[in-house]
């Protein structure tokens, strides 16, 4: 997960400059990633394509991505698994695995590991204390004398246990629009697309792992947008 903020960096990079050299690394460093970590990398580099790809692509670019995108779909799912297999070989020649690559073979990389358990303790933590939660980093005492984990693995359900439904949901709602909010920007590029490189790793991998007290990229992504907001104020006055 170390490698997800520098390859945001380098993939926003890339779709800026559209330099060679930024598109293979980005590339490279995505496939490393992707077949060395756990499968939340998956989505959080999909995400990241995503959004750059509709932050710095015009109308037609769009059009041909889209399509590009939806021919190269279609011919990854007939052919994937002999693709899989390909790569699972070669690397086993050098000793080398994939968890993510061997779930993909065998069809399993939507299984839950266990956090259908984990998120139900959750749910039944919220519905106890609805009104003002446990306390913040609760979930570690409740999960781990429950089902014998240290995160809710979801910052939503890690936000309501600690502070209760309707301050947690306002939270939530709170994240959620600072990324809307910055998305839809049209000024401040550079401080926009800094927010966004640790935005988006943020929030894909904390609806699926780790704990939004402890993830540092969270933490710098607000307080670049605390500057970018003040940044905002300051330029909309001077207009």
């Amino acid at each position: 997960m170390e490698m997800l903020v520098p390859i945001s960096l380098i993939m926003l990079r890339a779709f800026q400059t559209r330099k060679f050299i930024y598109i293979i690394c980005s590339g490279i460093f995505s496939f490393y990633t992707m077949i060395s970590a756990h499968r939340g990398v998956i989505l959080v580099i999909a995400a990241l394509l995503v959004v750059y790809f509709y932050s710095f692509s015009n109308a037609m670019d769009k059009i041909k991505g889209c399509f590009l995108i939806g021919t190269s779909a279609i011919a990854l799912y007939l052919s994937y698994k002999n693709i899989l297999k390909c790569v699972i070989n070669i690397m086993n020649k050098y000793n080398l695995s994939s968890r993510t690559l061997e779930l993909l073979l065998e069809g399993t990389i939507g299984s839950d590991s266990g956090r259908d358990i984990i998120w139900e303790t959750c749910i039944e933590s919220i519905k106890q204390h609805i009104v003002i939660g446990t306390g913040i980093a609760s979930d570690r005492v409740i999960l781990h004398a429950g089902v014998g984990e240290f995160y809710a693995h979801n910052f939503v359900l890690e936000l309501m246990v600690a502070f209760g439904m309707l301050l947690g949901a306002f939270l939530v709602g709170i994240i959620i629009w600072m990324g809307i909010h910055v998305i839809r920007m049209k000024t401040l590029p550079e401080w926009r697309n800094l927010f966004l490189a640790f935005y988006i790793v943020s929030i894909i991998t904390l609806l699926t792992s780790n704990s939004i007290f402890v993830f540092q990229p969270m933490w710098i992504a607000i307080i670049v947008f605390c500057i970018l907001r003040k940044k905002e104020k300051f330029s909309n006055a001077r207009n």
